[in-house]
């Protein structure tokens, strides 16, 4: 993850400049339901 953000930060500033933030995940593919529920963890903090 660390090394895609900062080939973004590199090649495509302006990309890179709207990403909130980065998670890792487990190995595995994770279903839409998991990302969702990652994605709520993630912003829980911000909305409270």
């Amino acid at each position: 993850m660390e090394q895609l953000l900062a080939d973004l930060k590199t090649n495509h500033p302006d990309v890179a400049a709207h990403v909130a933030g980065t998670i890792v995940t487990d190995g595995d593919h994770p279903t839409e339901s998991q990302l969702l529920a990652k994605a709520r963890e993630f912003f829980a903090p911000i909305n409270e």
